[in-house]
């Protein structure tokens, strides 16, 4: 990247409307939550008819559709060229999972338990066209299979949960069964045992999936394609669980070793000054030195977590009493307003409790990122995200885009999803660390601001630090009044061996430290997937 002001200009003139598109995919999360919500409470006993319940299962099918085939083609743009997916489009990922999953159930439900010949068969072909329309063209990536195969009890979605419903409904005896039922309804309405005048067997003898399940070969080709992708999807799958279960071991007996107490842990002063700091959705970081874990998690802070404010602040922002936050007001009146994710998984904890450190520090995100005080859609989303990530357990794969786990930076990954945040590659996977996460702050343009930073010594001082000592801190430097992150670019060449005449070379390696201008750009412009009702 090249730092100079056009490139600033264009970032700065682009960031309205990109935050607008994120608003977009914010829309379309609480679209699925009203499909969601309008599923589990159909029934069909208590519906007008069994046509009324069809056409408002039909109407949600319609909905779903629009949303899901356009986000999946920007999900398979973003894995082709190898990015990570950002936490807003994992939630979004997974809540059609778990729409898909319910509607297709309710379906086979509704074909089973009614009279009506025509229902009986409308209902199933509308299975295979949401199969056909919303994974059909994506489902041969491996990653992508890989993700909505995810467990994330944050949206009651099992593991391979859609696996098995792909599975059962490309079944051979499914699809003959569907075919018989379309042979025989085609008889009566023939015979003129089902009036053709009606407009839903006019549907049915021209749906799109009439055609669909005639083709063997079709499905012959995705039924064997299926069982190879599991074949496939095996090994990727063992690797990391061996990965997982290794690295909890070490973490764990390594992280039960503690040889002292944090220099701020007590100290009343410096937890009054920090309670008096923090505001709602404030990102706290902490960093010690007294575990050997310390030593092996990379860059200098060890952890992060997310004040969700206390009674006053929430009154505040008229959260306290909403859905949201009502099953929680015991823990925060019993101070534990933090949330976090730890090698026990993520809970709720006290300010009191968390202060065992030797450094603790605040971000704050600015007003034209997140104003906490105004977007009121916005900051309530946030939280049902983090919340929902409560009793998750700890992510030892490190893997910022398995939601079924987490670590401490992951949680604020998923929660403040719409966030650009920077991520690493490793071995095979994208991570984030809490460095990464405070890294942020000393970007241009910066989505969030360092607040408050105190760090405890033996002797019982505080040492207030700033941006200059955060930058030194993870190994940034400033140059021209702006913070750089030094890389090195290495090369290999042929050299005349020293002392020698003649063309006898060897190979010299020859290494130099540049540096990365640190720029916040935020994500890709996505479409507007908004759905009306």
């Amino acid at each position: 990247m090249r730092n100079n002001l056009i490139l600033i200009f264009i970032i700065i003139s682009s960031m309205s409307s990109a935050w607008a598109d994120v608003h977009a995919l914010d829309k379309s999360i609480e679209s699925l939550d009203n499909l969601k919500t309008q599923i589990n409470e159909l029934s069909f006993q208590k519906s007008a008819g069994p046509i009324a319940y069809y056409t408002n299962l039909k109407n949600i099918g319609e909905e779903l559709k629009k949303i899901a085939p356009d986000f999946h083609k920007e999900v398979l743009r973003d894995l082709e060229v190898e990015k990570p997916l950002h936490g807003a489009q994992l939630t979004l990922l997974h809540k059609i999972v778990g729409v898909f999953v319910e509607l297709d159930y309710k379906l086979i439900k509704i074909s089973e338990a009614s009279i009506n010949q025509t229902l009986r068969v409308l209902s199933l072909f509308d299975r295979y066209e949401n199969f056909n329309i919303i994974y059909l063209p994506f489902y041969k990536e491996k990653k992508f299979r890989r993700l909505v195969n995810a467990e994330d009890s944050s949206y009651e979605v099992e593991r391979k949960e859609l696996k098995r419903q792909l599975r059962l409904l490309i079944n051979k005896k499914e699809i003959e069964a569907t075919k018989g039922l379309f042979h025989k309804f085609k008889e009566k309405v023939r015979r003129g045992d089902i009036r053709r005048s009606d407009p839903l067997v006019s549907v049915t003898l021209n749906h799109s999936s009439g055609k669909l399940i005639n083709q063997k070969k079709f499905w012959s080709k995705w039924r064997r394609r299926l069982v190879g992708q599991t074949l496939a999807d095996f090994g990727s799958r063992v690797g990391s669980n061996i990965v997982h279960h290794l690295s909890g071991a070490f973490g764990n007996s390594a992280g039960s070793i503690r040889w002292r107490k944090g220099w701020l842990w007590k100290n009343e002063k410096i937890r009054k000054e920090i309670h008096g700091q923090l505001k709602p959705l404030d990102i706290i970081t902490e960093k010690v030195s007294y575990t050997p874990t310390d030593f092996f998690i990379p860059g200098h802070f060890g952890h992060n977590a997310i004040w969700l404010g206390t009674k006053e602040q929430l009154e505040a922002l008229n959260l306290w009493n909403g859905p949201t936050i009502k099953p929680y007001q015991k823990d925060i009146l019993a101070g534990r307003s933090i949330i976090e994710t730890d090698r026990s998984g993520t809970h709720l904890k006290s300010l009191e409790d968390f202060m065992n450190v030797d450094e603790f520090g605040l971000l704050r995100f600015r007003k034209d990122t997140l104003d906490v005080q105004s977007e009121r859609e916005k900051v309530l989303k946030i939280y049902e995200v983090a919340l929902a990530q409560l009793g998750k357990k700890y992510d030892f794969n490190f893997d910022v885009e398995t939601t079924d786990k987490l670590v401490c930076s992951e949680l604020l990954y998923q929660s403040f999803g719409s966030v650009n945040w920077p991520t690493e590659p490793y071995v095979g996977r994208t991570t984030i660390s809490p460095d990464n996460v405070v890294s942020l702050a000393l970007f241009e343009n910066p989505p969030i601001d360092l607040i408050y930073f105190a760090k405890g010594t033996k002797s019982g001082q505080i040492v207030y630090k700033d941006n200059d000592d955060l930058a030194s801190d993870i190994g940034f430097v400033e140059k021209d009044g702006v913070y750089k992150r030094p890389y090195k670019v290495c090369k290999n060449e042929r050299v005349n061996k020293p002392g020698e005449r003649g063309s006898e070379t060897i190979n010299k390696r020859t290494c130099e430290t540049k540096l990365e201008d640190l720029i916040y750009i935020p994500h890709r412009p996505l479409p507007d997937l908004t759905v009306s009702f």
